[in-house]
This record gives structure tokens, C-alpha cells and sequence, in this order.
């Protein structure tokens, strides 16, 4: 029984000990981090959506991107609007792929992008809306 109670107690006190670590660990946090954390306020989001011809008919896709107060590319969001079963399979491989083609270039720069996620036409969608996408910056 004595055994116990000396390890609850040793156990608070060890506990004590901690949280009073980490008060201090977080007042020195606080206190050193000087470096500036981006706001909300400073990104921006453009979308746009456009239809496109494929061999089954017209398609939809939602395009938006994701830029910083620098109009740097910070991510990017497929809106996946096509009905037809291979037309969905393309738009979700564009989308998957597509911020590796973007992130960390400048908007403004992008003239246009090589096929992205095998899906050519959804591609050619992409790059027919960079102007309106660019427009809203």
C-alpha cells in the first residue's frame, strides 16, 4: 500500500513538473518566434468554370487556384462537373496531378501547361481558362 501512494505522488509530482516545463517551453515559444506567419487575408482564390468538347459530347470542369499576395501558386482545386464515366476518370487525374504542375510558379507566368495526368483535353480546358484565371488577379 505504501508502495502505491509513493507512486501516485511521485507521479503528480512528475506531472507538475511537466506542465510547468511546458508553460515555460511555450512562453520561450512565444517569446522567440519572430518570424512572420501569413495571413488568410493574404492568398487568394480564382475559379472559373468551362465546358469542353470531348468524343461523347460536352463536358464541365471547375478550375481554382490558390495564389499568395505574390500571386505565387500555393494550390489548386478541380471542381470533377463531367457525367461521362470516362470523362470523371480524366478530370480526377488532372486534379491529382495538377498541383505538381503549378505550385510555387506565378500565375501570371503560366502561358500554358503540357498534359497533366494523361487527360490532354481536360488540359486544353485548363489552359483555354489561364486568361480568365489571370483576369481575376
Amino acid at each position: 500500500m505504501a508502495i502505491a501512494i509513493m507512486c501516485i505522488v511521485g507521479g503528480v509530482a512528475t506531472g507538475w513538473q511537466l506542465v510547468g516545463r511546458l508553460s515555460v517551453d511555450k512562453a520561450q515559444v512565444k517569446g522567440e518566434n519572430t518570424e512572420k506567419i501569413p495571413a488568410f487575408d493574404e492568398q487568394k482564390t480564382v475559379s472559373v468554370q468551362r465546358e469542353y468538347q470531348n468524343p461523347s459530347g460536352t463536358d464541365r470542369i471547375g478550375f481554382s487556384v490558390i495564389v499568395d499576395k505574390d500571386d505565387v501558386i500555393m494550390d489548386t482545386a478541380v471542381d470533377v462537373l463531367a457525367s461521362h464515366e470516362v470523362s470523371i476518370e480524366r478530370q480526377e487525374a488532372f486534379s491529382k496531378e495538377l498541383p505538381k504542375a503549378l505550385k510555387g510558379k506565378k500565375l501570371k507566368d503560366i502561358e500554358s501547361i503540357e498534359t497533366v495526368g494523361g487527360s490532354a483535353l481536360t488540359t486544353d480546358a485548363f489552359n483555354d481558362s489561364l486568361e480568365d484565371l489571370k483576369s481575376q488577379l
